[in-house]
């Protein structure tokens, strides 16, 4: 696969052959990155404004293909077209927006990350 990666130096980006990710963990999905956009995000990650992190993968607005889901995945399948965006570790899981399929709105996260592996 190809991505987008922070180049070593942490002053800009670079794109390079990259293996491809194995599913490891019950609940994750592997996807075919289509499109993907970058933001302001990741020009900070890549010009190491939060540290040097040489290697990393960028891109977290994207849409894709489902190539395979793991253990434990409900609402997935293969050849199923998807957005990729930022979602929250620590939601409650209880509330009107949990229950309904908008947790980006519950009241009660953490923080921000993004869940789906992405491939290019």
């Amino acid at each position: 696969m190809r991505a987008v990666v922070v180049n070593q130096a942490s002053t800009g980006i670079e794109v390079v052959d990259h293996e491809k990710p194995a599913l490891v963990a019950h609940g994750q999905a592997l996807i075919k990155v289509e499109y993907c956009g970058v933001c302001h995000t990741d020009l900070h990650v890549a010009h190491g404004d939060f540290g040097q992190v040489p290697g990393r993968i960028l891109g977290h607005e994207g849409i894709g293909i489902v190539e395979e889901v793991g253990e434990g995945v409900k609402t997935l399948k293969k050849g199923d077209c998807v957005s990729i965006a930022w979602f929250f570790e620590g939601w409650c899981g209880y509330c009107e927006y949990c229950t309904t399929g908008r947790e980006t709105l519950c009241r009660s996260v953490k923080k921000m990350l993004v869940i789906v592996l992405m491939v290019v």
